[in-house]
């Protein structure tokens, strides 16, 4: 059953541009795609490097229609009542990149959990 489905769909800048360079994907982290990263971005992948760590995606399967990618990292929990800081937990989760449309599609994974993932790719792909 899923639970989330989230919809990306690559910017027009770059629906086109984007390839596949596994290597490139398998070493994509949150540090380095600060540290690439300029204007808007920037405080949005900031914000992940706060809430995740461990960060890893890898294409696992290429599809006529699309590309199978996992990601898993360690994840904050949201704030609870109680004193203290919030633990990390493992979490996985799959991506799908359409290959026709540049469309990109989260599963079981929330908004901000799925910005992880989504950065990773976005940056592994396009530079």
């Amino acid at each position: 059953m899923i639970k989330n489905c989230i919809i990306y769909r690559y910017s027009e800048k770059f629906k086109d541009k984007w390839e596949i360079d596994k290597n490139k994907i398998e070493q994509s982290n949150l540090k380095d795609c600060l540290e690439k990263a300029k204007g808007l971005p920037k405080p949005k992948i900031k914000a992940l490097t706060e809430i995740a760590r461990n960060e890893k995606i890898l294409l696992e399967e290429e599809r006529d229609e699309l590309y199978v990618f996992g990601v898993s990292c360690e994840f904050r929990v949201p704030k609870l009542l109680a004193a203290g800081a919030s633990p990390f937990v493992p979490v996985n989760y799959k991506i799908w990149l359409r290959k026709e449309n540049s469309t990109v599609v989260t599963f079981d994974a929330g908004r901000r959990l799925s910005g992880v993932g989504i950065t990773l790719l976005a940056y592994a792909t396009t530079g």
